[in-house]
């Protein structure tokens, strides 16, 4: 285990993170350690408190970060080229009733938050259901909400730009026909060079079966991705994975991929998990799927903009890492804090399942 960081060491890395003519003070008397909150002074708006590991990751005062931020303003006029500036409702609290959403379109029954990871972390928010419920009130009132976390834009941006311009433009004018186009097996660096320009999450394909919507040029337009999970007592049931399609796909292009999966396992049960946070389970519905209940939220770890879902992790038997702390999941957070992580929730997911 490294040796502990000494206050000089500390200030080193503040003044690393945030300058060495920076706005900000600090009370070393309240320095315990990295994840211990100590006082620290901003000269605009006075004492807060804060964990070191967090402050020199570059996150400062929470008084000052009720300004708009400049990731959320390019949002704002990326959606403003697709609806009008007239469109565009920023920073909303009459929908919810007070509580605040970043974008709303209300043409489009749409709202869009974006999500600054420290500030929506369970260090600032604590509970972990905050974002879920802020899904489930849009829904409500059918509102569909895009929920974007901060390193997704900083990371994925062209990504996160075909999302949020899937789900503005009308995609039902497409003159071409299915008829037109190809289906068939496709190889796992097709899919990858795919998924990682067009879906959200970006590509991890591994073993299983993508299916791909092929042009008379021979480009792929889109891609479903079924993969095979076993369940506790050993049954298999087939995966939709992921789906997704460029702007040039032709309607009706994910049922012709399901068709040619189902051609291939006849009789076979399929589901799916729609992330809720970019996902309203439209493209399960369009397919038959039936909804079979809410799983999650669940746990992201992050350090800085780089982010994990908790099963990529922690491994079993790590807890003897920190053999003082019994409860599991206390364990596997308070390990993740003393590897210098913190943790965020997302809006869960729903389960949709196609009977055979």
């Amino acid at each position: 285990m490294p040796a502990p960081l000494t206050k000089t060491d500390v200030a080193r890395k503040f003044h690393d993170a945030h300058g060495k003519e920076s706005k900000f003070g600090y009370d070393w008397n309240s320095y315990v350690n990295m994840t211990t909150k100590m006082k620290i002074h901003c000269e605009d708006h006075g004492w807060f408190k804060q964990t070191p590991n967090s402050h020199e990751r570059g996150h400062g005062c929470p008084k000052c970060r009720t300004r708009v931020s400049k990731a959320e303003i390019e949002i704002r006029e990326f959606v403003a080229m697709f609806v009008g500036e007239d469109e565009v409702i920023p920073n909303d609290r009459e929908v919810l009733g007070g509580l605040e959403l970043d974008i709303c379109i209300p043409s489009k029954n749409l709202a869009i938050e974006y999500c600054g990871i420290y500030w929506h972390s369970h260090s600032v928010k604590k509970d972990k259901c905050y974002h879920m419920r802020k899904y489930e009130a849009c829904a409500a009132l059918g509102i569909r909400l895009l929920t974007i976390f901060e390193d997704e834009w900083i990371n994925a941006p062209s990504r996160v730009k075909e999302a949020i311009r899937s789900a503005l433009v009308d995609q039902d004018d497409r003159a071409a026909r299915v008829s037109e186009w190809t289906v068939g097996l496709i190889d796992g660096k097709a899919v990858r060079k795919f998924l990682d320009q067009y879906h959200t999450h970006g590509s991890d394909a591994g073993m299983g079966e993508h299916y791909g919507l092929i042009d008379n040029e021979g480009q792929v337009v889109a891609v479903m991705s079924f993969d095979e999970l076993y369940d506790q007592i050993g049954n298999c049931r087939w995966r939709m994975q992921k789906f997704a399609k460029s702007q040039q796909a032709p309607v009706g292009a994910e049922r012709e991929l399901l068709n040619a999966f189902m051609q291939a396992h006849p009789g076979e049960g399929i589901f799916s998990l729609a992330d809720r946070r970019w996902s309203d389970g439209a493209v399960q519905r369009s397919l038959g799927f039936k909804h079979d209940g809410i799983v999650g939220p669940a746990c992201h770890y992050f350090r800085g903009t780089s982010r994990y879902h908790k099963g990529w992790c922690f491994e079993p038997g790590d807890c003897e890492i920190a053999p003082s702390i019994s409860d599991e999941a206390l364990a596997e957070r308070e390990l993740m804090e003393w590897r210098g992580y913190e943790s965020i929730y997302d809006c869960g997911h729903d389960r949709w399942v196609l009977e055979p």
